[in-house]
């Protein structure tokens, strides 16, 4: 399902009505109208904390080098929901490292 800028930051003042503690605001990495959203939602008074989404870092790049972990950083979100690949063949097939680089 995709949302427009608008409704997202409609759907946001609606959870945080709601009493939602913790609204994750999209990819900002993956999609420039996420990133969007984090600097519209600024301009609104809210109990409820923002949080940004994304991946642990790339293969072979340091986390303070990585742009999906700097565009999380960017959003000044007061949370951040970082996934990881763990399951060893996920490891080894699809981000293709060692255990020991995870």
């Amino acid at each position: 399902m995709s949302f427009s800028l608008d409704d997202k930051v409609k759907i946001a003042l609606k959870l945080n009505e709601l009493g939602v503690d913790y609204i994750e605001g999209g990819w900002p990495f993956s999609n420039p109208k996420d990133l969007s959203f984090f600097k519209a939602i600024k301009e609104y008074p809210l109990d409820s904390k923002i949080a940004a989404f994304g991946s642990t870092r790339r293969k072979g790049v340091e986390a303070k080098n990585d742009e999906n972990l700097n565009s999380i950083v960017s959003t000044e979100a007061e949370a951040a929901v970082i996934f990881g690949k763990s399951w060893t063949l996920h490891v080894r097939e699809v981000i293709k490292v060692d255990e020991e680089e995870t």
